[in-house]
């Protein structure tokens, strides 16, 4: 699993199924800033919905695809980032 500590408050990983409710949280807070430039923040109305997405992530990165990464500081999760 991929796993890079930026520093001693900032690290990146992968997403798993086990952050789905932060995710949300995290989505859930910020649409308004979030719509612009993704234009699925608006189907993603539940922990559950991110079952699918996350596993596509997870396929992305086993088949050297590329990944997309949450940015954890301090133990939360308060974005993602993606790197093709």
């Amino acid at each position: 699993m991929f796993y890079f500590p930026v520093n001693e408050q900032l690290s990146l990983k992968l997403p798993t199924q086990a952050d789905r409710e932060e995710l949300y949280a995290v989505v859930d807070q910020n649409r308004c800033h979030l719509r612009p430039w993704l234009p699925w923040v608006d189907d993603m109305k539940s922990p559950d919905d991110y079952k699918s997405i996350i596993k596509n992530w997870l396929n992305q990165y086993a088949d050297n695809q590329g990944f997309q990464a949450a940015m954890v500081l301090e133990g939360n999760i308060v974005g993602m980032i993606g790197f093709h």
